[in-house]
C-alpha cells in the first residue's frame, strides 16, 4: 500500500507543471520620462562608437529643439542643450560628432529571464545621414540606415536574462551630424521563463523524497 502511495506521489511530481509569469511589455514613446531608470529605461550615449560598455547616462533633461517643422519636446542632453548635440526625445534622437563619435542610446533593462520580441519604426530627415541600431547585451541584432521614408522593423525569439540590456541607438552615418535627427521608436513584449508554482515545487520535493524511500526499501 505504501509503495503504491509513493508511486502516486512520484507520478504527481513528474506531471506537475510550472506557472508562466505575466508578459512584460515596454513602449519607448509612451514610457519616455525625465527620470533615469523609470520603467526600466535609461537615457544616455556611447562614448565609443558601437561599444555598449561605454554607455553613460545623460545628465541634463531640458528644453527640446526644432527639426524641420517639428518640435522634439522635452529632451535628454549629453551636456548643455545643443552642446554637444547628443540628444534623446520621446520619438527619437540625435547623435553627435562634436566630442567623438557619440551614439545617442535609450536602454531598457529586462527585469526577468525570458523570450523577447521587438517591433518599431525609424525615419530620417535626409537620405543616408544617420543609422539606427538594436543591441542586446552589447551584441548588435539589427542595424539600418535611415531615410525620409518611414520604415518598420521586427525582431523575435530573443533570449534574454534578468538584467539584460536592450539598447536602441542612433549614430551618425556619413561623417557629418547635419540632418541627423532620427525618429526611432520601439515596443516590446517579454515572455518570462516559466517558474514552478509553489504547489508544484512541493510536489516535486515530495516526489524526490518518495523516490528515495522506494530506493531504500529495494536495497534492504
Amino acid at each position: 500500500m505504501k509503495a503504491s502511495w509513493l508511486a502516486s506521489a512520484v507520478l504527481m511530481a513528474a506531471t506537475a507543471t510550472g506557472a508562466t509569469a505575466a508578459t512584460t511589455s515596454f513602449d519607448s514613446v509612451g514610457e519616455f520620462s525625465g527620470t533615469q531608470g523609470q520603467g526600466g529605461w535609461s537615457y544616455g550615449y556611447y562614448s565609443r562608437a558601437g561599444d555598449a560598455s561605454s554607455f553613460t547616462t545623460m545628465a541634463v533633461f531640458g528644453p527640446g529643439f526644432e527639426y524641420g517643422s517639428n518640435q522634439s519636446g522635452p529632451t535628454w542632453w549629453e551636456g548643455a542643450p545643443q552642446n554637444p548635440w547628443t540628444a534623446l526625445f520621446s520619438e527619437g534622437g540625435h547623435p553627435s560628432l562634436q566630442s567623438g563619435d557619440h551614439w545617442a542610446v535609450r536602454r531598457w533593462v529586462s527585469g526577468a529571464p525570458g523570450t523577447l520580441s521587438i517591433s518599431g519604426d525609424y525615419q530620417g530627415m535626409l537620405f543616408g545621414t544617420a543609422a539606427v541600431h538594436v543591441l542586446i547585451d552589447g551584441v548588435e541584432r539589427f542595424a539600418a540606415v535611415a531615410n525620409p521614408n518611414l520604415m518598420t522593423f521586427g525582431l523575435a525569439d530573443l533570449a534574454v536574462s534578468q538584467g539584460s540590456t536592450i539598447d536602441f541607438a542612433i549614430s551618425a552615418y556619413d561623417g557629418s551630424q547635419h540632418g541627423d535627427v532620427i525618429r526611432f521608436t520601439a515596443t516590446g513584449e517579454l515572455l518570462p521563463t516559466a517558474v514552478p508554482e509553489p504547489a508544484s515545487a512541493a510536489l516535486l520535493l515530495a516526489g524526490g523524497l518518495a523516490g528515495a524511500a522506494v530506493r531504500r526499501r529495494r536495497t534492504r
